[in-house]
């Protein structure tokens, strides 16, 4: 099937063995257009967020955190079912 140049082909592969897992794929018309269009606007963005040396998402305040809930004690104080990580 013929494809315009602005579609975009993209060739996907996954795994580490030689029997990678591909596909081919290829975007529907506009895509390539709208993705060009959502990072010109993310840019211009962090250039604002430069100039103004402000940056949302960041707190002008020190956060206290905590561990996950499930991390820690139980109401009883039995120590929380802690399951090691395992490395490969």
């Amino acid at each position: 099937m013929p494809l315009a140049p602005a579609t975009g082909i993209f060739v996907r592969s996954c795994g580490e063995d030689p029997t990678f897992l591909n596909s081919c794929v290829h975007g529907r018309p506009g895509m390539i257009d709208l993705g060009k269009q959502q990072a010109r606007e993310d840019l211009n963005n962090i250039a604002q967020w430069i100039a103004d040396n402000k940056f949302p998402g960041y707190s002008e305040r020190v956060e206290e955190i905590s561990l996950p809930k499930w991390m820690l004690p139980k109401e009883d104080g039995t120590p929380a079912d802690h399951q090691p990580i395992e490395l490969y």
